[in-house]
């Protein structure tokens, strides 16, 4: 559980992925994500909220019920972002969700 900024200090990150589940707002849990990744630039930080809408071509693709921090290394994610990027995978994303997700 991730309930504040300070109960949320370095690790242990010691999974491929690491969800935390939260009651934040959806402003707070976004804020949190950019001042995570500022401090952890070896980690990527990204917030799921039911209130962040994530649409592909008109399929919701976010679980929708829970607000998360997802914590993975950034570069094995950013490796296989730009092997992605050499396929159609992001073709149907939205500027906003490709520049949320993808431009971190």
């Amino acid at each position: 559980m991730f309930t504040s900024f300070e109960q949320f200090e370095k690790g242990p990150w010691d999974k491929e992925v690491n969800i935390y589940v939260t009651d934040m707002s959806s402003w707070d849990l976004k804020e949190a994500a950019v001042e995570y990744n500022r401090r952890y630039p070896a980690y990527l930080f990204l917030e799921e909220h039911p209130d962040l809408t994530e649409d592909v071509d008109g399929f919701l693709v976010n679980q929708g019920e829970y607000g998360m921090m997802i914590v993975q290394e950034r570069r094995p994610l950013e490796e296989a972002r730009k092997a992605l990027q050499k396929t159609e995978y992001y073709d149907k994303w939205s500027p906003e969700m490709k520049e949320r997700i993808l431009e971190r």
